[in-house]
């Protein structure tokens, strides 16, 4: 559900020139809000995605980064859960994490984890506090950015010589399941509603940075969750969005309500052969 991501915004990007976006759609835009929140409900919900979303993440890494970097920045780091997957998987000589929410950085210094440390940093202002990177990962968090075009150019002027950025974001979602649908399509709307993109992958497939980044890999890794775990993490997204003014206004609290009960089911009851999958975006672009 190209829902999930690490990063905690819904930032307000800049177009080239300098111009933001709210100015370029008129005074009366929305300005950014959050959507999912530094809760300890948010943070549990990130501890779930992380688990579900590892290993479709190890195997992008592997053959996309450099090995033993020296430095690695994880952009929208939210409690360190990628901070520490991408420590592990390339072993850079310093792994730094980035993250606007204090609460998050709060907790991700507290799991520790060798070379690795936490900055409180907009992850969509560049510069970057840390000098010139290796690698810059970011993994759900294109979805929740105003223009992931201009931001994902800035990113790469913090890459070093043939550094790499790496994205690693929703393509596509498909489920059978009604109640799983449902969300999904209340979520959309509210993404929608925001100016984002819940699907952001195929708009990212078409970016070109020349003069910037040249395109390494781009491909679509398929995930299949069992629809119990799907629910899981869909009922924990719910919860952090579920009184938003558009939901209400739209849907109305009830029926939103009633979806929150029925997730809490699937995640409970589900047929355990039930699958959901995911097309997972994932690409690595290489500074010129």
């Amino acid at each position: 559900m190209p829902l999930l991501y690490s990063a905690v915004l819904l930032y307000d990007g800049r177009l080239q020139g300098g111009e933001s976006v709210a100015a370029r759609r008129g005074a009366g835009s929305r300005p950014p809000q959050y959507l999912f929140g530094d809760s300890e409900v948010a943070s549990h919900r990130l501890r779930v995605v992380a688990e579900v979303f590892a290993e479709s993440s190890r195997r992008f890494l592997r053959p996309a980064a450099p090995d033993r970097p020296n430095l690695a920045v994880d952009v929208g780091c939210g409690p360190g859960y990628t901070t520490r997957l991408v420590a592990d998987v390339q072993r850079p000589l310093r792994t730094v994490g980035i993250d606007r929410s204090e609460a998050f950085i709060t907790e991700a210094r507290r799991a520790g984890g060798g070379n690795v440390s936490y900055l409180v940093h907009d992850a969509a202002a560049v510069p970057f506090p840390v000098g010139p990177a290796d690698l810059i990962y970011a993994r759900f968090v294109a979805t929740h950015l105003r223009d992931p075009a201009a931001t994902i150019r800035s990113w790469a002027t913090q890459l070093g010589p043939r550094g790499r950025l790496l994205l690693d974001e929703v393509d596509s979602i498909s489920t059978a399941n009604r109640v799983l649908s449902r969300y999904l399509t209340i979520l959309t709307a509210l993404l929608d509603h925001q100016g984002n993109s819940l699907y952001v992958g195929p708009t990212l497939s078409n970016i070109a940075v020349p003069g910037l980044l040249r395109s390494k890999i781009n491909v679509v890794r398929r995930l299949r969750v069992p629809d119990r775990r799907a629910a899981t993490m869909f009922r924990l997204n719910l919860e952090m969005w579920r009184d938003h003014p558009f939901v209400a206004d739209t849907y109305g609290a009830d029926a939103v309500g009633r979806l929150a009960d029925e997730l809490e089911a699937e995640a409970d009851a589900a047929d355990a052969a039930a699958i959901t999958e995911w097309g997972m975006r994932q690409i690595a672009f290489e500074r010129v």
